[in-house]
């Protein structure tokens, strides 16, 4: 079961679920765990060190900062400890003061303390007012605790998404190799530790930290999927719970990846035909924008456009990253059509800053992404990952279907971490929202992580776009 809401409706159901208020009136249960999902026998909550200092805050921007100290590795004590950057923005109306809410942006490789020390506005008014906001920077991108591979950020840019040709492939393949090489050399102490399950457990030394016997939480996209770790290993710490747009991360990554492939392909293909029918559309072309930009791509892959000296060429790769950006943002949908046309006519420059502008949203590290990624992912070590996958992602996804995940974590060096099925038990409310048009978490993945939650509540918002939350939004 699902209920379908406009986007205005999510602005409400967030500040209702983590207010405590009941929401079961309005929106309907999703009811015990789906057929063939997998169960295990609910979790108790897991107890946090004995001893945990209080943090110590200082002012920092918008907001006051702490360092929360954890154990590198959970099972032995012995190991050592990091540091974590924690930030808080204190309730605005101390007399109405409801707790902590702990925000997760997602990634993984995303900093949590940047938006809370600059004065973000992701938060309504009625959030801001009753809880103290805190947010911190998990291990794998912590400063102290941040994987570092290589020094360009732009390492894999300019391989070929599609290799064909051997050669395309082995240089795809080598590129992957000294990537992993590099991650060893710089950070192979620190690998085995950066896994979603441990920062789960920092969370819970953040609670503790903060004095809080529970907190709330509001986590998006791969914060959303840590939030479902945090709620299955401490559900009794659990107040109240906003999963966004997530996913379950104890499901099989390949099937994850298919989703979002096929998401991804479903937008394309809306956009190109929704120009086929629209005269006055820039890559209208005479009302066959489809073959149109199978056309295109097939010639950037075969020879790159040059824009300007010093600029790089637009190849295939190029063009990908400027739809992968567009995709999620229909307000981007125009300008994509107007750069496909220009690419048509041998002026690549648009294709190429929409390329470029993705690296300002708010991009994960790649280097903490890959490391938790591959740690995360159980079922690597079989012989699947680079070759089944990219054939599975060519068939649900013909045009934007190819990855290089298999290539990296088919290799990677550190065994996989354990990460618990997603379950919950005794937690407080769980809302789970997702996009139907989510090209960066497909929405049946969203589901599926309601459908692993018995006692959680699913809200379905119509739409192109990553994450339902929008304060203010009157849409």
């Amino acid at each position: 079961m699902h209920v379908t809401r406009r986007l205005a409706a999510v602005s409400c159901l967030v500040p209702l679920v983590l207010c405590g208020c009941d929401t079961r009136g309005g929106v309907e249960d999703v009811g015990p765990t789906a057929p063939g999902t997998s169960t295990t026998t609910p979790a108790t909550t897991t107890s946090a060190p004995s001893a945990v200092p209080a943090l110590v805050w200082a002012p920092c921007g918008e907001a006051e900062c702490a360092t929360l100290t954890v154990p590198r590795d959970y099972d032995d004590p012995g190991a050592g400890t990091f540091d974590l950057a924690v930030a808080r923005r204190r309730a605005e109306n101390p007399a109405l003061r409801m707790g902590v809410l702990v925000f997760s942006p997602g990634g993984p490789g995303l900093p949590g303390t940047p938006g809370l020390i600059t004065g973000s506005d992701r938060f309504s008014v009625d959030l801001r007012a009753r809880f103290d906001v805190v947010s911190w920077d998990p291990r794998g991108v912590n400063q102290e605790a941040a994987v570092d591979c290589v020094d360009d950020p732009d390492y894999f840019r300019g391989l070929d998404p599609t290799p064909e040709a051997p050669q395309e492939g082995a240089r795809l393949a080598r590129r992957a190799r000294d990537f992993i090489a590099g991650c060893v050399e710089r950070s192979g102490d620190l690998l085995p530790y950066v896994s979603t399950a441990a920062s789960a457990r920092d969370i819970d030394l953040l609670r503790a930290g903060l004095g809080e016997e529970q907190i709330s939480y509001l986590g998006v996209s791969y914060g959303a999927a840590l939030g479902a770790v945090y709620a299955t290993l401490f559900p009794q710490r659990v107040r109240a719970m906003v999963l966004d747009g997530g996913y379950d991360p104890s499901a099989d990554p390949e099937a994850l990846t298919a989703q979002g492939a096929a998401a991804r392909e479903r937008v394309l293909q809306a956009i190109l035909e929704g120009c086929a029918a629209d005269r006055f559309c820039y890559f209208h072309n005479s009302g066959d924008s489809s073959a149109a930009f199978d056309r295109l791509m097939a010639l950037l892959d075969a020879t790159p456009m040059p824009v300007a000296p010093f600029l790089p060429d637009v190849d295939q790769g190029e063009a990908w990253r400027a739809v992968l950006f567009a995709l999620p943002d229909e307000g981007k949908w125009t300008r994509l059509t107007m750069a496909l046309h220009e690419a048509e006519a041998g002026v690549a420059l648009e294709l190429l800053l929409l390329s470029e502008e993705s690296v300002f949203y708010g991009v994960p590290d790649a280097d903490a992404a890959v490391a938790i990624g591959c740690l995360d992912w159980a079922g690597r070590e079989g012989a699947r990952a680079a070759g089944s996958l990219g054939g599975a992602l060519a068939e649900v996804a013909s045009r934007l279907g190819t990855t290089a995940a298999g290539y990296l974590c088919e290799r990677w060096p550190v065994p996989p971490a354990d990460l618990p099925p997603v379950t919950e038990s005794e937690a407080g409310p769980i809302l789970v929202t997702a996009v139907t048009g989510d090209v960066i978490i497909a929405f049946e993945s969203s589901r599926e992580l309601a459908d692993a939650l018995p006692s959680g509540v699913f809200l379905t918002v119509e739409g192109y776009r990553h994450g339902a939350y929008q304060p203010g939004s009157r849409e």
